[in-house]
């Protein structure tokens, strides 16, 4: 019997099959109908065909018509060539199929006639042939998919077939009529024969095979860096697919609008190509028989995007091209902020430092000068941000202050004479931040911010403070200054060491006291605050001159004195007035 041999392209499994077999359990197989020999005539093509299973004898009519008298003609001669004679009472037996022929020969003339007619002993051939399904073989098993048709084809080269038998899982055989359908899962015994139309049957033939219409079963897994639906980078997708039947062909995959599928070829699937945002992962398996299951769609969310991290300074801070200047008392604080899972964890370093992480905000290190702060952030899918670097410069060094008096004035130590026209001034330099205000305060006064020199009208005794502040509020209070107003000037006192004796009329009117010769004039000078720098006195207009010992008046005559007595810080007092000098 001619197989149809196909040509199969094993595909490798994803996974181990398991092998269904195809031969079904505890069926007790039905027998092929029983056929009786039988003689057939083809009346249109004029030909007998007649079973080799049976013999045939040979009779002589009178007449062609049905039912006519006949004679069995159950003895001949001898054969002539073999001088043997033959006893056909139970029949002529045929040995070779095909043409046979009855030969009459007129003895006396010498004519033929051959009577032909046809030995048919061979059962027909019989095949099938399995269409409009895909086909898979694994060993011995075959394995076909959805719309499986059976066509049985028979083929006799002599009577001709009558009919096809075919027997589906034992059951009784039926006449075959149209093409097999198998329309349901399950292991198939298939059996089928034919017979011709003298009898003859052929010998059944068995195919055993599985219909596999069932689905490929197919799941993914998420695999390292990953927050429920939301994605990183460094994610990958395995994915994985059972079938229980003919076993997984290939499993494909593509992402969004992806014009053809890839196929999965078992390592896992890399997401970094993805761009940030929604993407939608499209698979699905196919089965060895072309079963193929609806595309499964994974919905997630590319998280490429690092947290971003900002740093900030509480408390002094001001700004410089250099690096913004802070203060011993300044903090550094570090957040962060992400786009969709949120901030796993920010570090910082400061110089050569190594990263450390962030648990709050830190002070700078307590060294003057500059220095660098790293810092970088992680997000909950370990993306990591770029590390960023600022430079600040610490100073905790204060500003240096001074003052400055201008006019008249007497310092002893803190404590400054001076006058309603002496000046006060203040100035400060700073090596870091740079200053930014001077304030002063002048005994309980309200604070006052340091602009131009000022001066004190009033006379009196002002405890001044004053202090410079830099721009990171670095600041160092100066010693209180004590300064003392003086408007007054000294009080000038004479004495005389003689009494008068008479006394006379001025140009003027005034009275002018006489006095013996060798009177003597003592000056002092009485000052209350800062005292006095010095007392002078001229005589009749005279030249100013530095008052050292008492004036002393040895000649008779009219004198015009003038004393005048300075203190130290300028102030000024005279006096004049005229004596009279008489023997």
């Amino acid at each position: 019997m001619l197989r149809l041999q196909v040509i199969i392209f094993l595909l490798i499994s994803l996974f181990t099959i398991s092998i269904v077999n195809a031969q079904p359990a505890n069926h007790q197989l039905s027998k092929p109908f029983s056929h009786e020999k039988k003689v057939y005539l083809d009346e249109k093509a004029k030909k007998l065909y007649w079973p080799m299973a049976l013999p045939f004898y040979v009779r002589l009519s009178a007449s062609p018509e049905d039912g006519a008298p006949s004679f069995l003609l159950d003895q001949v001669s001898p054969d002539a060539k073999s001088n043997t004679k033959v006893d056909v009472s139970e029949g002529i037996q045929l040995e070779i199929p095909g043409r046979q022929f009855i030969r009459w020969f007129n003895y006396v003339t010498e004519e033929e006639l051959m009577l032909k007619f046809y030995a048919d002993g061979d059962a027909p051939k019989s095949s099938e042939a399995f269409v409009n399904a895909p086909i898979f073989t694994s060993g011995k098993n075959t394995f076909y998919g959805k719309g499986l048709q059976c066509n049985v084809s028979s083929e006799d080269d002599f009577a001709g077939v009558e009919k096809t038998y075919y027997s589906i899982d034992g059951r009784a055989f039926a006449a075959y009529t149209e093409a097999l359908k198998f329309n349901t899962e399950k292991n198939v015994n298939l059996r089928y024969y034919a017979v011709d139309k003298v009898g003859n049957a052929s010998k059944s033939s068995t195919v055993l095979f599985t219909v596999d219409l069932t689905n490929p079963v197919s799941t993914h897994e998420t695999v390292h860096n990953f927050s429920s639906n939301t994605l990183s980078p460094s994610t990958t997708i395995k994915l994985s697919s059972t079938d229980a039947i003919s076993g997984v062909q290939n499993i494909y995959y593509f992402f969004d609008d992806q014009a053809s599928p890839s196929v999965y070829k078992g390592a896992n699937i890399k997401l970094d190509h993805l761009s940030d945002g929604i993407h939608t992962l499209h698979y699905y398996a196919i089965d060895q028989v072309e079963n193929r299951e609806a595309t499964i769609d994974y919905v997630f969310y590319m998280d490429k995007t690092p947290s971003v991290p900002e740093i900030a300074v509480v408390g002094d801070k001001y700004p410089d091209k250099s690096g913004d200047f802070v203060s011993p008392r300044s903090t550094i604080t570090l957040s962060a902020t992400d786009n969709k899972i949120g901030v796993d964890y920010i570090e910082y370093k400061i110089n050569k430092d190594k990263f450390i992480k962030y648990g709050g905000p830190f002070v700078a290190p307590f060294n003057t000068g500059l220095f660098s702060v790293r810092y970088r952030t992680a997000d909950r899918l370990a993306n990591l941000s770029q590390t960023k670097k600022i430079d600040y410069q610490m100073d905790f060094t204060p500003p240096t202050s001074s003052f400055k008096i201008t006019g008249p004035s007497l310092q002893k130590q803190s404590v400054i004479w001076m006058t309603n026209d002496t000046d006060i001034s203040f100035s400060s330099k700073d090596d870091g931040a740079g200053v930014q205000k001077i304030e002063y305060q002048i005994g309980t006064d309200a604070l006052v911010s340091f602009e131009k020199p000022f001066r004190i009208p009033n006379e009196g005794q002002y405890l001044t403070r004053y202090w410079s502040t830099d721009n990171v509020n670095n600041r160092i209070e100066n010693e209180a200054l004590l300064l003392i107003v003086d408007n007054s000037p000294p009080e000038i006192i004479e004495s005389f060491s003689l009494t008068p004796t008479d006394s006379i009329s001025g140009k003027n009117g005034e009275t002018i006291n006489v006095y013996p010769r060798f009177l003597s004039i003592f000056f002092a000078g009485i000052d209350r605050s800062v005292g006095i720098e010095s007392i002078k006195y001229s005589i009749n207009g005279g030249e100013e001159v530095e008052y050292g010992s008492p004036l002393l008046f040895k000649k008779d005559g009219t004198y015009r004195v003038k004393v005048m007595a300075t203190d130290y810080i300028g102030n000024t007092t005279s006096k004049n007035f005229t004596v009279a000098v008489r023997n």
